[in-house]
């Protein structure tokens, strides 16, 4: 029985390969952005990640954000994608589900499932004996 448990509690904690979900618009000048979720990628070549770009394309007087799924390979460093007739502001990539919200920081859910099971775990263990 305790053996069963235990392995319930290391299994549940093993992350799942899934597609990576982004926020994803072009402009995002109001608050509902799509969804979009990334490719499925090669994880020994590439990597997904969420990209929030801030640029100033000529002839407006505003800044124009954009955020969306990008691929880059494993072994590069990430370059921010050059858009013609404009300047790149800032850049920024994140690799968990919807990171590319804005700024708020997120509870990682795979601490927050490892931390439940390991509290279970220890009730389990010193009510056992």
């Amino acid at each position: 029985m305790k053996c069963a448990a235990l392995l319930t509690c290391l299994l549940t904690t093993i992350h799942v390969g899934h597609a990576l979900n982004c926020y994803k618009c072009n402009g995002c000048e109001t608050a509902k952005y799509a969804k979009e979720t990334c490719r499925n990628v090669d994880p020994a070549q590439q990597i997904s990640a969420c990209l929030t770009q801030k640029i100033h394309v000529g002839g407006t007087p505003e800044p124009m954000t954009i955020k969306k799924c990008t691929v880059y390979g494993k072994t590069e460093k990430f370059n921010c994608p050059t858009l013609p007739d404009s300047d790149t502001l800032s850049c920024r990539i994140c690799h968990d589900d919807f990171c590319n919200s804005g700024n708020a920081r997120r509870i990682n859910l795979y601490l927050m499932i490892f931390a439940i099971n390991f509290s279970l775990l220890l009730t389990f263990v010193f009510n056992y004996y």
